[in-house]
């Protein structure tokens, strides 16, 4: 259903494309919505399909700016190497852009995926995790707190992932795991072993636990 719903939307796209009407500013912030929409559910691909059929040319700069931020964090949905490229350019053309403190999130990911730690923390403290999607939310919290482990600061670790363990949906039980692992490295091996007995089927550390 929604695979057709995005051809329509690209039919009328390309019937559209040549329009130069007052009403045209009104069509490109539906469609940008409707991106947004994708987005938000998850559909990361679908929304970058959409986006990229866009004739960006007749946009004014409010809807510009905004179809290239959209454009920038759909694409690092996707492709985190080509969506990180892009957010570097969309800062360096709005260096004032309120959107900041999103964009950190996600550019705080490519430095964690890269194995750099340190910076890496330094842009999850400038996120505003409140302007995230819960489910954005929980997944850079999880790999902030991977990132404070990694460069020494357990504590701040643990309690991220408690609250991880205690609020999150999606990344619960990789808290848990976390979390069984570091009371295993210091010795509380009772607790360690009640946070992997309480995962062990768990299909993503299965292989895991038993190691422990």
């Amino acid at each position: 259903m929604k695979r057709n719903f995005i051809l329509i939307m690209l039919a009328s796209l390309s019937l559209a494309a040549n329009a130069q009407t007052a009403g045209q500013t009104g069509y490109s912030d539906k469609v940008l919505a409707e991106c947004h929409r994708l987005q938000s559910d998850g559909e990361y691909k679908s929304a970058l399909i959409l986006i990229e059929e866009i004739d960006a040319s007749t946009f004014d700069k409010r809807t510009r700016q905004e179809y290239e931020f959209l454009k920038a964090v759909t694409t690092f949905k996707n492709d985190h190497e080509k969506g990180e490229s892009l957010i570097m350019r969309y800062l360096a053309d709005y260096p004032n852009t309120s959107k900041r403190s999103i964009l950190n999130g996600y550019l705080g990911q490519t430095m964690y995926f890269k194995g750099e730690y340190e910076g890496a923390c330094a842009l999850f403290a400038e996120c505003d995790m409140k302007r995230l999607a819960a489910d954005e939310r929980e997944e850079i919290m999880l790999h902030h707190a991977l990132s404070l482990l990694e460069t020494g600061h357990e504590g701040n670790a643990t309690d991220m992932l408690q609250r991880i363990k205690s609020e999150g949906k999606e990344y619960g039980t990789e808290a848990i795991f976390h979390l069984a692992a570091i009371d295993y490295d210091n010795g509380r091996l009772d607790e360690a072993y009640k946070g992997f007995k309480s995962i062990q089927m768990d299909e993503s550390h299965y292989l895991d636990i038993p190691y422990y």
